[in-house]
């Protein structure tokens, strides 16, 4: 079956069952790997594992080469799974554009409060240039 690329939001390689952004979290790093510079915490698990990888035709290339050919993999079915998803909603969104449900209900807009009597007659302040002032000074404002 191939290699199966599991993350706690999914298996990689299952149409719909991970997210993108896990899929392309693990493809950034598994795009560099190379198997050869892996570390593992026993010395004894790092020997075990190179002397399997060695036993393929081409070692560490192949096995590189294999890892990143299967996040590619993956990373195409979620690719597809997603596109699919996109499509469908896109022709629903055109599909219903003949509706009458086509835009949202109009909300009311929020009652004002209405202005005080001494608001009303308050002027309001103007800026300086073209303003025309009531005041003696002559500074630009109204009071």
């Amino acid at each position: 079956d191939g290699l199966l690329l599991a993350t706690p939001s999914g298996v990689l390689n299952y149409p719909g069952s991970a997210s993108v952004d896990a899929a392309m979290a693990v493809a950034e790093r598994l795009a560099y790997i190379r198997m050869e510079d892996a570390d593992a915490s026993d010395a004894r698990d790092k020997k075990m594992i190179a002397d399997l990888v060695m036993t393929y035709d081409g070692g560490f290339d192949t096995m590189n080469r294999f890892i990143r050919n299967s996040i590619r993999d993956a990373l195409l079915v979620i690719k597809n799974h997603h596109n699919q998803q996109f499509e469908r909603l896109v022709e629903l969104l055109l599909a219903r554009e003949d509706s009458r449900l086509t835009r949202p209900p109009v909300r009311p807009s929020p009652a004002r409060e209405p202005r005080s009597e001494q608001q009303a007659q308050r002027p309001h302040k103007r800026g300086r240039a073209g303003s025309s002032s009531s005041s003696s000074d002559n500074d630009g404002t109204c009071e």
